[in-house]
């Protein structure tokens, strides 16, 4: 039976007026927090607290904290704004938040305010708003796309102010902004770069620029020339630092650059001039490793400590068209330009050289590296100021372990010239679990009968240890070779040089992290006779680098073309060139260039016998070689 249109009415009416009780329309912003832990539908009243999907016509903000996990997969009525602290919100592929300004509220999106906090907008979904501001713990994030599903991630808002990492993934991300974007000092922008095209941030007005970029590759690997533009704006202030943590290690003289123009920022994977300095000679060059020719028309090499003292060999003053120094040089800083047109450096070219400018000094101790404080930049006509890579050559200030990326065998030497140590103590870690610890893959200086030296019981695939219950064993630089034999994995695929470090403790007290690196095991007292140049052969440009030194001092003794290791550049280290004519070289390119002198030889040996000139045989736990 039906009721009379006048009473269904009525009761409509009541109804009506029952569920309005305590949310009327207020002049005053009102907060609304969603009530349960989650992952729960935005779009359920009862989720939240007043049982009502906030609304932005009742000046209602969102408010999500205390570790709750909300989803959008429909279209909410709009709220007039969202704080997140300690949360998670997730606009899936059909959801559509429109965030817009009520009377009394700004319809802004503030995710993260002191915890971390994610917000997400995966594919197919869609976040509109007044603004947006991320912000709170270091590991808040705004993530936006997917490697997988459909359509795009979209976010629309009037600005954007980015504080943390903000997250976007592939080439499927609309994120555009009617006025300015904002990447504040602690900002990280993680592009996740799937392919040759990626997407960009676009903002009508001004992005300022600050933080870092730390790209990430999936299902793609970047090659030479490959550019992905991050930011594009009416006009661009400040700049991106770049962070590589993410990213696979460039091959030699390459590397990953922002680069900014007054609109764009841009990702590339881009060969670079790198700077040659050789740390027995002091010689500088200016080189191109890989890749296509690079045009510059403007250097500076500093050194805020002054280490530029040595002979400048400018490109002025050997008479290179139209290059000019600067005025200001000094041996802090030294500076070209080209007054017309640019100098393109190839590839096998031989380079730039500007003379021996390093000045070698005996640094201030054992492990302080030699010209640390060098950098360079130079100034490329299509791309603007770039920083170039330094590169250095020659033996370490430092105790160094060295790994053979093909056989896993593994050595340590104090490659210093200038100093002599003793060592009590080592231990080798592999974060991902690649060291072998069996007799037949480790062989641990207790092994091979060495006095009172001693396995750590806790040796194991990320650790290996080993110290000397008594007394220390003399480290002579450029002499005694540790051979451990071949502790690390390589069965499992190659290694990767972060994934090792190396600790030892000097005699003298004190644990100092010494440097790792891939090479050919180092030979005791130089295994690079006649390779003056370190790059693993003796050949002819070995001899013209002797020619080229010819009556000059080698200090420290042994360094550059000093074969015989008498401190002079003589007829007798040109006897040492035509003796190894031909022959590859222990270094292989890498970092030994000078032997030790004859009475720090003397001194091991007196005190090793013979671990010192020769590598020791492996000896078992009876004492029988093996």
């Amino acid at each position: 039976m039906f009721r009379p249109l006048p009473r269904m009415l009525a009761a409509l009416a009541a109804a009506i007026a029952l569920s309005l009780i305590g949310r009327q329309a207020d002049a005053q912003q009102q907060l609304v927090t969603f009530n349960v832990a989650g992952p729960a539908d935005w779009n359920v009243d009862g989720n939240w607290n007043p049982p009502f999907v906030p609304a932005a016509t009742l000046n209602e903000v969102a408010v999500l904290n205390s570790g709750r996990v909300a989803f959008v997969h429909d279209t909410p009525v709009s709220p007039g704004g969202v704080i997140m602290d300690n949360a998670t919100l997730e606009i899936r592929s059909g959801g559509n938040l429109n965030v817009v300004p009520g009377t009394a509220t700004t319809g802004n999106v503030v995710a993260g305010q002191s915890v971390a906090t994610h917000l997400t907008v995966k594919r197919g979904g869609t976040l509109s708003a007044q603004g947006l501001i991320t912000g709170g713990a270091a590991a808040s994030t705004l993530l936006l796309g997917e490697t997988t599903g459909s359509g795009v991630s979209t976010v629309s808002v009037a600005s954007a102010d980015l504080n943390q990492r903000t997250r976007i993934v592939g080439p499927n991300v609309s994120f555009s902004s009617s006025g300015n974007v904002t990447f504040g000092a602690t900002s990280v922008l993680n592009p996740v770069i799937t392919g040759a095209a990626h997407s960009v941030i676009n903002a009508a007005g001004t992005a300022f620029l600050d933080g870092v970029v730390r790209p990430e590759f999936s299902g793609h690997t970047p090659v030479l020339g490959n550019a992905w533009n991050l930011v594009t704006a009416g006009s661009i202030q400040g700049r991106l630092e770049i962070d590589r943590s993410l990213a696979p290690a460039p091959v030699r003289g390459a590397d990953y650059v922002v680069t900014t123009t007054a609109t764009t920022a841009t990702l590339r994977y881009m060969n670079l001039l790198v700077l040659a300095v050789d740390r027995g000679t002091g010689a500088v060059s200016i080189q191109n490793v890989v890749g296509s020719p690079i045009a510059l028309d403007a250097y500076t090499i500093t050194s805020p400590s002054g280490r530029l003292a040595g002979t400048w060999n400018s490109l002025q003053d050997q008479g290179v068209a139209n290059w000019d120094e600067a005025d200001n040089s000094s041996a802090t800083r030294r500076t070209e330009f080209k007054t017309a047109g640019s100098t393109s450096v190839s590839v096998g070219g031989g380079g730039l050289n500007l003379g021996n400018l390093l000045s070698i000094q005996t640094p201030s101790g054992f492990g302080v590296p030699v010209g640390a404080d060098l950098s360079f930049q130079y100034s490329s006509p299509t791309l603007g100021t770039l920083d170039g890579i330094v590169e250095f050559t020659g033996r370490e200030n430092d105790m160094v372990l060295t790994i053979n990326p093909a056989t896993g065998e593994a050595a340590i030497q104090n490659e210093s010239p200038f100093f002599d140590v003793a060592i009590d103590g080592y231990t080798i870690a592999s974060a991902s679990g690649k060291l072998l610890t069996g007799d037949a893959a480790w062989n641990s200086l207790q092994d091979q009968g060495l006095p009172a030296w001693d396995q750590a019981d806790n040796s194991n695939a990320n650790r290996i240890t080993e110290f000397k219950t008594a007394g220390s064993t003399a480290m002579p630089g450029g002499g005694t070779v540790l051979d451990l034999g071949a502790p690390v994995n390589i069965a499992s695929g190659p290694l990767s040089l972060s994934d090792f470090s190396f600790q030892f403790s000097l005699s003298t007290g004190g644990t100092r992290t010494g440097l790792v690196k891939f090479g050919a095991i180092p030979t005791p007292g130089g295994g690079d006779a006649g390779d003056y140049d370190d790059d693993g052969d003796v050949d002819g440009a070995d001899f013209l680098r002797w020619q080229r030194t010819l009556g000059s001092a080698a200090s420290p003794p042994g360094a550059g073309a000093d074969g015989n290791n008498n401190g002079t550049i003589d007829a007798g280290d040109l006897a040492v060139w035509r003796t190894n004519f031909g022959a590859a070289t222990a270094a292989g390119g890498a970092a030994i260039e000078a032997v030790p002198e004859p009475s720090a030889l003397a001194v091991v040996a007196s005190g090793l016998m013979a671990v010192v000139a020769l590598r020791p045989r492996r000896v078992g736990a009876a004492g029988g070689a093996r």
